[in-house]
């Protein structure tokens, strides 16, 4: 198996919460048109708490990991089944995991908030680039 660089693992956290993003912005411009929501303030605002909802949906799911690893060592420790070192590794590994999801999910609510103030903001500057020539 080929190691990969700093940049590479970067590149590909990036490439991912660009892509989750994408769908959700996708999702939330469908679903605002349908609602009869179609002005770019309107977005923008709905952007935002989308982006807020998902950090809060990142933060909630790293509470509930690690109070899941919490019970996985007193379950390890009250039945002693099993290799200590290898069930350590594991919630190491699961811990390792949780908190890759959680950087994963967070990034991409950030990107939605920072979209969801920059959309408005872009989009006034344009009309009045348009006007003033």
């Amino acid at each position: 198996m080929k190691s990969q660089g700093y940049t590479e693992v970067i590149l590909g956290f990036l490439r991912t919460a660009i892509k989750i993003d994408v769908i959700l912005a996708g999702i939330v411009g469908f679903a605002s048109f349908l609602l009869g929501w179609r002005t770019v303030e309107t977005y923008g605002t709905v952007l935002l708490r989308t982006g807020i909802l998902v950090i809060f949906f990142a933060c909630i799911m790293v509470i509930g990991g690690f109070a899941a690893r919490v019970q996985d060592v007193g379950a390890f420790t009250l039945t002693g089944a099993g290799d200590q070192s290898e069930n350590l590794m594991q919630i190491s590994e699961s811990g390792r995991s949780s908190f890759g999801c959680f950087l994963q999910l967070l990034a991409a609510g950030l990107g939605l908030v920072v979209l969801g103030y920059l959309l408005p903001v872009i989009w006034l500057l344009l009309g009045y680039m348009i006007h003033s020539s």
